[in-house]
């Protein structure tokens, strides 16, 4: 079983890349990372546990780099649409533009 201080900061991370708040994503990874190596140092090499907290790291890592890819691409997209519409409408977009995003 998954310790729950484990599971928590999973949580914690997991919340902040939901919301987008990029710039609190490296303290809660950090956090969860300090609290599995911590759970993974202080059980037994023959514990399954190990395994099993192993195999949940690398799943959330890869949750992670999934999430973080795909609200790049989402951003990458409204800016070119944002461009395409200024253009049409002719702003000049070194003088700025008529849309902007909220990141």
């Amino acid at each position: 079983m998954i310790p729950t201080s484990i599971t928590a900061a999973e949580q914690n991370l997991r919340r902040a890349i939901e919301r987008r708040q990029v710039g609190d994503v490296p303290k809660y990874f950090a956090a969860y990372a300090q609290v599995a190596e911590d759970q993974f140092k202080s059980l037994c090499p023959s514990d399954p546990i190990r395994l099993q907290i192993s195999e949940r790291v690398l799943s959330v890592l890869a949750w992670t780099t999934l999430m973080l890819h795909t609200q790049r691409a989402i951003l990458a997209d409204d800016l070119r649409a944002m461009q395409r519409a200024n253009n049409f409408l002719g702003a000049n977009l070194s003088a700025g533009s008529r849309f902007h995003r909220d990141l």
